[in-house]
């Protein structure tokens, strides 16, 4: 047993591998009839539906410790916000007003970016990850599609307030808003990489929809795509090694995830219905192993 503990340490610290660190993903999808949200493994495999209602349940999002997921959904006849376990046990409605989605947690696990259309314009909010305390962060027209910076100080955002919709970012109190793109296309849907050295984004720039990457001061753009197909709803995997996207490039829209650099696309989910806005949660496993081990350490150190 000692033995077993100590290799458990000793992969911890040498780190876990891309297999290791890469757990579930969840996404949405209509093969069902409407919008659900389904959960399947880092290759694609045995995929479940989480949510199993009528309504519509869309844009999933980890919490940091795997281990629960918030959503959107107009079950309650308006989109409103809310989290569910992983086994779709313990749903807990965090918003009551018309017109709340994107939800995303921070690095920390304790708040929750969201977009919001309560006060007539779409706003960034910042809440606690129970659902109280909601934080207006912006006030100018169309602001959406949140994104945490690693170290929890800044949110990327799309927004249309210079008259066409542009990456921005600004501070976690809303402060010291900057712009990132500038081009007369739609720069939408951006993703913070988990190292906080890129931004990615979805554009039609190049006259069909493709996945880009800038460094995080809006500089060194790449086309990671670069086909003729819709390459949308990028996000990073947790090692930062992978990004998971939609694409047509099969014939339908399905899941596909590919190197960081855009290299070895692989169609994960191949099912004629439309999957979308895929986002993968961080081994709960390697997780465990971690905090585990930490904490014989600490025993020990006593």
């Amino acid at each position: 047993m000692l033995l077993y503990l100590l290799c458990l340490m000793a992969g911890a610290i040498a780190g876990p591998t891309s297999a290791q660190t890469n757990g579930q993903i969840a996404f949405q999808t209509f093969r069902d009839g409407n919008w659900e949200i389904y959960l399947m493994g880092p290759e694609g495999q045995d995929p479940i539906n989480l949510t199993r209602t009528s309504s519509w349940e869309m844009r999933p999002s980890f919490s940091p410790d795997g281990q629960r997921i918030a959503f959107e959904s107009n079950r309650s006849g308006n989109f409103e916000l809310y989290t569910i376990d992983l086994d779709g046990e313990n749903l807990v409605q965090l918003t009551e007003n018309p017109g709340n989605g994107h939800a995303v947690f921070s690095p920390n696990g304790r708040q929750i970016a969201f977009e919001s259309n309560r006060g007539g314009t779409w706003e960034i909010f910042r809440m606690d990850a129970n659902g109280q305390n909601p934080v207006q962060l912006t006030a100018e027209p169309s602001n959406g599609q949140p994104s945490w910076s690693p170290d929890g100080e800044q949110i990327c955002f799309a927004s249309n307030r210079d008259g066409n919709m542009e990456i921005y970012t600004i501070g976690a109190d809303g402060s010291q808003p900057q712009r990132l793109t500038q081009h007369e296309s739609y720069d939408w849907f951006p993703a913070w990489s988990p190292d906080g050295r890129w931004i990615l984004f979805e554009s039609d720039r190049d006259g069909d929809w493709d996945i880009y990457r800038i460094d995080k001061d809006g500089q060194n753009l790449v086309n990671l795509t670069d086909d003729d197909e819709w390459n949308i709803r990028p996000s990073w995997s947790p090692d930062g090694e992978q990004i998971l996207f939609e694409s047509t490039r099969d014939g339908s829209r399905d899941i596909f995830a590919m190197d960081r650099n855009g290299q070895n696309p692989i169609n994960l989910t191949q099912n004629p219905n439309w999957d979308t806005s895929p986002v993968w949660a961080r081994n709960f496993l390697d997780t465990a192993i971690g905090i585990e081990s930490w904490g014989i350490i600490k025993r020990k150190e006593r």
